[in-house]
């Protein structure tokens, strides 16, 4: 009868003798007795792995049927022929079993009995776990030694949670990596892959990542290239130092620098664009039109900028409002502004101060050369002549002269009435009228005059000599705005020193009623009251005729062309027919003789008398003739 068993166990690695790694086997050598006799014979043993002494959870089971014993001793290999237990993961080699378990107590059985008390394993069953480099502590790799990864397909796996891998601890330690670098996501689906940059005391401050769901690199801070990077191809030809945006091939020998960028398609920009060089079109292309578009009216192209090529000139889409100056040059000396309706504006671009065209701006209209038929010409070296092929049309009223009021009088104002100052430092000075039909009565201060004569260039620099002096000193020194502002300067200043003096046509002029009401086409003089024209009652010195009414002193339209006035058929009627009684009494003979020489005489007279008296009456109703007298002789 078989008594209780006995197993003393002693366990090593196999395959120690060779320099081949581990193979997950462990080998287990024991002796067997029977009631303390050595057993001889082939038992059933069966060796199961549990967590504790006692108890615990049971890992896995290894069998070894018919195992032959001798003298007691017996040898095994475990690591193959795993069978799995209830507990725990799912195991089919030893070497897993020892990897995920630090601590493993082994009971043998033997013909289905089981052995105890159970045998802890120690440390030389889980040497085989290294093949798996599991828990791996401080390992000194000494210098130039080499690890080699053998297999058909060689794959060097290093597993773990939240595992960090170092390699080196100095500035002075490099990764060398001879062939290609995979980034490849535990789950084996794609997923954002991300190598970081320690940075501020952050190990992911910085990084570099792959943005699975967008399909796109991604940088965390600033990127610095020393070469040319190319956007949208993946080749740059060899002899290319550009940076290029497409796959396309430049014309432009510019593109020779790695700051320069070549773009192949569209460009937009949501803010400004600042350029501190040139802004080429068709740069070495054929010449062609060139075109800047402004969006408007809810097209991209509503309104443009462009070069016409076809006629070599600049076009805008729209009106152009410009609020400084234009300068216009061209090599010929001339340039030309044209409308599509014939309208030429020609200027003399170089003033070359000579020629017949010296000094020339010139309107045309329908004609090919602009000097042939000009509507309006400006000629001169120095103020202009103005020549006009045909009539002026304005909104202005009266045709003026440019006169000084006298010293006292710099508020003479429009609609005064004003006689020429004689004597003293008063030439070309005017003043208030002040008498009536004052002699040298010369008209009305200008309201809104049409033509204004002797205001030109030379009266605005004679307002002001130092103004004057100050504006030439910015001309020469390049000084545009500084030039403009001094010359409206000197424009203000001219307007104070001079006022245009209406000498014909319509001006609203100051009258007093005082002197009698006025009725429309009555002849006005000058009034005693200063600067007010008066109704005439006889001959004298005339301002013009009243287009207007007045009961009242104020203002009225008046027909201005001063000149004297010798009185109408009424005022002479009594005197005429007065002188002639006189004449006929004084030379009539005693006998009324009509054969009276006498009596021809006085009769040759009264005819040229009366011829006289249609003369006048002929002047009132002909004002506009001048000052020409009318004759019937």
């Amino acid at each position: 009868m078989m008594r209780a068993f006995a197993v003393a166990g002693l366990v090593s690695l196999a395959g120690l003798a060779v320099a081949a790694p581990p193979l997950g086997i462990v080998t287990y050598q024991g002796r067997l007795t029977n009631g303390g006799v050595a057993a001889n014979g082939a038992f059933n043993l069966n060796f199961r792995l549990f967590t504790a002494l006692v108890g615990g959870t049971e890992i896995c089971s290894i069998s070894r049927p018919g195992t032959a014993v001798s003298n007691g001793v017996f040898t095994v290999d475990l690591g193959t022929a795993v069978i799995d237990a209830a507990g725990g993961p799912v195991y089919t080699n030893l070497g897993d079993v020892l990897k995920d378990n630090e601590i493993l107590y082994v009971q043998t059985e033997v013909n289905g009995t089981a052995v105890l008390p159970r045998t802890r394993l120690n440390s030389a069953p889980f040497a085989i776990n290294a093949d798996r480099a599991n828990s791996l502590g401080n390992t000194t790799v000494i210098d130039e030694s080499t690890w080699i990864v053998t297999g058909s397909t060689s794959e060097l796996t290093i597993a773990g949670s939240n595992l960090q891998l170092q390699l080196g601890d100095s500035a002075a330690d490099d990764v060398l990596l001879q062939g290609a670098l995979f980034m490849r996501p535990n789950s084996g689906g794609d997923a954002d892959q991300t190598i970081y940059f320690f940075n501020n005391g952050s190990n992911t401050s910085e990084w570099i990542g792959w943005d699975d769901s967008d399909d796109r690199f991604e940088v965390s801070d600033a990127t610095a290239f020393g070469s040319p990077i190319a956007v949208g191809t993946l080749s740059i030809g060899a002899s290319e130092s550009f940076s290029r945006f497409g796959s396309g091939t430049p014309t432009s020998s510019g593109m020779n620098n790695v700051g320069d960028v070549y773009i192949t398609d569209d460009l937009e920009c949501n803010s400004t664009i600042l350029v501190q060089g040139n802004m080429m079109f068709h740069s070495q292309e054929a010449d062609q039109d060139g075109v800047i578009y402004f969006r408007e009216d809810g097209s991209d192209t509503g309104e443009n900028f462009r070069w016409d090529d076809s006629v070599d000139r600049f076009v805008f889409s729209d009106g152009i409002h410009i609020q400084g100056n234009i300068t216009v040059e061209d090599p010929d000396g001339f340039s030309d502004i044209q409308s599509t309706g014939g309208i030429t504006i020609r200027i003399d671009t170089d003033n070359n101060e000579s020629g017949p065209n010296a000094g020339v701006f010139a309107l045309n209209a329908n004609a090919a050369e602009i000097f042939g038929t000009p509507l309006m010409r400006m000629q001169s070296t120095n103020e202009a002549n103005l020549e006009l092929d045909a009539g002026v049309t304005t909104n202005a009223f009266d045709f003026a002269e440019a006169f000084r009021p006298i010293e006292g009088q710099m508020d003479l104002e429009a609609g005064d009435v004003v006689a020429l100052a004689i004597g003293g430092p008063n030439s070309e000075h005017v003043e208030r009228s002040t008498r009536p039909g004052q002699a040298m009565l010369l008209g009305v201060v200008s309201t809104k005059p049409a033509f204004v004569c002797g205001m030109g260039i030379s009266a605005v620099q004679d307002s002001d000599s130092e103004l004057s002096r100050l504006q030439e000193e910015m001309y020469y020194a390049g000084d545009q705005w500084g030039f403009n502002a001094v010359g409206n300067m000197l424009q203000s200043r001219a307007k104070q020193e001079w006022r245009p003096i209406a000498m014909l046509g319509r001006v609203p002029c100051k009258v007093d009623t005082g002197y009698g009401v006025i009725r429309a086409g009555d002849r006005l003089t000058s009034s005693p009251t200063p600067g007010h024209a008066m109704r005439q009652n006889g001959p004298g010195m005339s301002l013009g005729i009243a287009m207007e009414d007045a009961n009242e002193p104020g203002k009225i339209l008046v027909l201005v062309r001063p000149m004297w006035y010798g009185g109408s058929s009424e005022d002479f009627g009594n005197l005429a027919e007065n002188r002639i009684e006189i004449l006929n009494a004084s030379h009539a003979s005693p006998a009324q003789s009509a054969d009276s020489l006498r009596v021809k005489e006085l009769e040759a007279e009264t005819r040229d008398l009366k011829a006289r008296l249609a003369d006048l009456e002929r002047l009132v109703s002909s004002h506009m003739q001048g000052d020409r007298v009318l004759t019937a002789r």
